[in-house]
């Protein structure tokens, strides 16, 4: 059985005592990563740290009166599990605030209940709530494994150079087998095809002969990774999430970037919101009017206890968030909500990043387009109603 990954995140004034814990967490069962011990040499630590808080499957930040002052790493490495979290399910146990001593939590990690390492209990809460949230991710997955007879398994694609140009590829994506065994087929090419066009277009940019390459800038290294997420699989229905990230030599950074599949699978077909829901039943107006209001809260506007901060511009959010089609083309389906995705840059500056809003089934009930297969066959009636 895999071993559930941990992520570790603190100050470095901390390490020596996360990395007493890093041990203890190792000999329980568990399987842990952290900076100071998984960080390889040469790695460049912000892609490898992020594919670490991406593929964990539990984010533990460790809190302490040195680390609750400081701005930096810890808190750009929470903004990463916050986004994460967000894919989760609600019954999830995925961020744990843990407390090394008494310290404030930080005002984005409050509505996570935290663990006090220093209470007599507080070490065995926390193996506790790592043992149930392991146990529901993995009755979860046996009970949907034996409901469907679909197989997914990942396939890499790995490739180095030193010269003329260095750059790295890293790239995973998954493969389906089962039935119906034409429509993965179907699948399966289109996913590909995104992948070689990705790997392709990547190896265009980071040929020796493109003029960023002269000079200087040959010495530079450039990388693409490709990382996914299966948010839904069923006999009826796929939904897939690409997380890509990437960087050419010499840019001032580093690009990201989400592309979504969403199936049918009797037949297959690819869907757009179109095919999920009714024609003129009004529902891009309620699907905006939805993400505008969660979009201006998680930018802080209204919330007088952020109002000393920087906001994302008003304006820009609602001209991202506007009921256009184009706003609205990526997209995943999980069993209790729509996630609608926001690419960098669409609402908001770079610093803010991708942008997720996820919007419960119940309040889409009314839209829904009969006899489609998430009408017919997903959205049982004890998920449509609050």
């Amino acid at each position: 059985m895999k071993k559930p990954t941990l992520f570790l995140s603190y100050a470095h004034e901390d390490c020596k005592l996360v990395e007493d814990y890093y041990g203890r967490l190792s000999e329980e069962g568990f399987s842990p990563w952290m900076d100071s011990r998984d960080l390889l040499p040469g790695e460049k630590w912000e892609p490898r740290i992020r594919r670490a808080v991406r593929d964990s499957d539990f984010f533990l930040a460790f809190l302490s009166p040195r680390s609750v002052q400081k701005r930096g790493v810890l808190q750009k490495e929470i903004r990463w599990a916050l986004d994460r979290w967000t894919e989760r399910l609600e019954e999830d146990i995925y961020l744990i605030p843990v407390r090394l001593e008494s310290c404030e939590v930080p005002e984005p990690l409050r509505g996570f209940q935290w663990v006090d390492l220093g209470d007599a209990d507080g070490w065995s809460r926390l193996l506790r709530a790592l043992r149930d949230g392991s146990e529901r991710w993995t009755s979860r997955e046996k009970a949907a494994a034996e409901e469907i007879r679909i197989v997914a398994t990942s396939k890499k694609v790995e490739e180095t150079a030193k010269a003329p140009v260095p750059y790295s590829i890293e790239l995973d994506y998954p493969s389906f087998r089962g039935e119906p065994d034409q429509a993965l087929r179907e699948v399966n090419a289109r996913i590909d095809g995104f992948v070689t066009e990705s790997l392709q277009s990547f190896r265009k940019l980071a040929a020796p002969w493109m003029p960023q390459f002269r000079g200087w800038f040959s010495e530079l290294e450039s990388w693409i990774s490709l990382s996914y997420r299966i948010h839904l699989l069923t006999s009826q229905l796929i939904s897939i999430e690409f997380m890509e990230s990437s960087y050419g030599a010499g840019a001032a950074h580093g690009m990201h970037r989400t592309v979504a599949f969403n199936y049918a699978l009797r037949p297959a077909v690819e869907l757009c919101l179109t095919d999920i829901f009714e024609d003129n039943s009004g529902f891009l107006d309620h699907i905006a009017t939805y993400c505008l209001e969660d979009l201006l809260r998680q930018a802080g506007w209204g919330d007088e206890a952020n109002s000393s901060q920087t906001l994302e511009p008003e304006d820009t959010i609602r001209d991202g968030a506007a009921p256009r089609p184009e706003n609205y083309q990526t997209f995943t389906l999980t069993a209790r909500s729509l996630v609608i995705i926001f690419r960098e840059y669409q609402v908001g500056s770079y610093a803010w990043g991708i942008r997720r809003v996820e919007i419960p089934w119940h309040n889409l009930t009314h839209f829904l387009r009969k006899g489609s297969p998430l009408h017919g066959h997903l959205f049982k009636q004890d998920l449509l109603e609050k």
